[in-house]
């Protein structure tokens, strides 16, 4: 889980819209990015 989110949730580019989480995603959720 912590290789995953090294993988898809970097700090520059995220990549939300490919991530399979982003429905519990608190970041998505907020629309912080």
């Amino acid at each position: 889980l912590m290789d995953f989110g090294a993988m898809m949730c970097t700090a520059r580019k995220p990549i939300c819209l490919l991530c399979p989480m982003r429905n519990i995603c608190l970041t998505v959720s907020l629309d912080e990015r």
